[in-house]
């Protein structure tokens, strides 16, 4: 909704996306969704893996070409300070998880990952502080080349890919605590506590980074990095938190029926059996219905921007009625997720 409310007059104007430094809402759209799909991946550890993931990768790289080609028929316009003349969201995302895939098959261990992605990370930063992000940032420098046209997302994109090796390494880490993905209450408390230490570091290196850096989402620095990770990592805590542990751990367990905890405790007591012993604790359907198809819905969203820029004149238009486009956006989007839910379709 996000992507279509900064169109509308309505919109907070702090909220947008920011030219140069700054940490604003709309900031945090690509980044995240980066580290979604690193979340969600893992690193190849063979060539079949490898061309897997490659493959993945090419619908995004085909979607950022056909919008381009799409924008420049239909003289729809770009904020170039974003990407670029020619590139787009979804070449960032596509590219990034090709790169991040090939760059994944060198490391023999997950653990391997971690340092790997640092490197990236300190060698763009370097690469930055030492004139690339003036270079990026300068508006008075013309677009005549390729590399000039498209500045913003091709040198930004060694951050991205850093991101995603980070958020493959991070997953593993999150599920080393157990073999299983069914956790007792003592696993679930002991992650809750290693993911709250981590929240905590991630913030202190927002405030230092923010300090000596700055957070640029135009550049991808260091500082853009290390914030995402934190929003990423705080609010996973809080859903772990509300949801495995509270919602489905201690609520649904009726201690009438534990004749002896220490011994439900011996026995490895799974947060799973409180979730299927309770009733209506079903995960939202609309959740489910992003998870499938979240790429999808990403899609939509943005080719529904387009429709509404295009036909409806945003800027144009009241408060009221940007609210009811606002809530039509969102019920055609999220309608057709569920749609493909309900049918068992999953697409992307």
């Amino acid at each position: 909704a996000e992507i279509v409310r900064q169109c509308l007059p309505c919109f907070y104007r702090p909220y947008r996306k920011t030219r140069r430094f700054g940490a604003q809402l709309m900031d945090t759209g690509i980044g995240l969704f980066v580290i979604t799909m690193g979340l969600v991946s893992r690193r190849s550890t063979n060539n079949a893996e490898l061309q897997r993931q490659l493959f993945y990768s090419m619908p995004l790289l085909l979607l950022g070409l056909a919008r381009t080609v799409s924008i420049v028929m239909i003289g729809y316009s770009q904020d170039e300070h974003e990407y670029g003349q020619h590139l787009n969201a979804f070449f960032t995302l596509g590219l990034a998880k090709l790169i991040g895939s090939l760059l994944s098959r060198l490391a023999r261990k997950d653990i391997q990952l971690l340092p790997m992605a640092i490197s990236l990370l300190v060698v763009h930063q370097l690469g930055l502080s030492l004139g690339l992000s003036d270079y990026v940032m300068n508006d008075e420098l013309p677009r005549s080349t390729f590399l000039a046209a498209n500045r913003e997302g091709l040198i930004s994109l060694p951050g991205f890919v850093a991101i995603y090796l980070l958020s493959i390494y991070f997953s593993r880490w999150l599920l080393v605590s157990s073999s299983s993905t069914l956790l007792t209450y003592t696993q679930i408390v002991n992650k809750l506590k290693r993911l709250l230490y981590l929240v905590i570091i991630n913030w202190i290196m927002v405030i230092c980074s923010a300090y000596a850096f700055g957070i640029s989402r135009v550049t991808c620095n260091l500082g853009y990095v290390i914030w995402i990770f934190a929003i990423m990592s705080t609010m996973l805590w809080l859903s772990l938190f509300a949801v495995d542990f509270i919602i489905n751990s201690v609520l649904p367990l009726d201690p009438m029926r534990l004749t002896d905890a220490n011994d439900a405790e011996e026995q490895g007591t799974l947060l799973s059996n409180a979730k299927t012993k309770a009733p209506g604790n079903e995960p939202f359907i609309i959740c489910q219905s992003l998870n499938m198809n979240g790429l999808i819905y990403f899609i939509l969203a943005n080719v529904l921007t387009g429709g509404v820029n295009i036909f409806f004149e945003p800027e144009e238009r009241s408060d009221e009625a940007s609210v009811l486009i606002l809530l039509i956006y969102m019920l055609l989007a999220t309608k057709f997720v569920h749609n493909l839910y309900i049918r068992g379709i999953r697409l992307a």
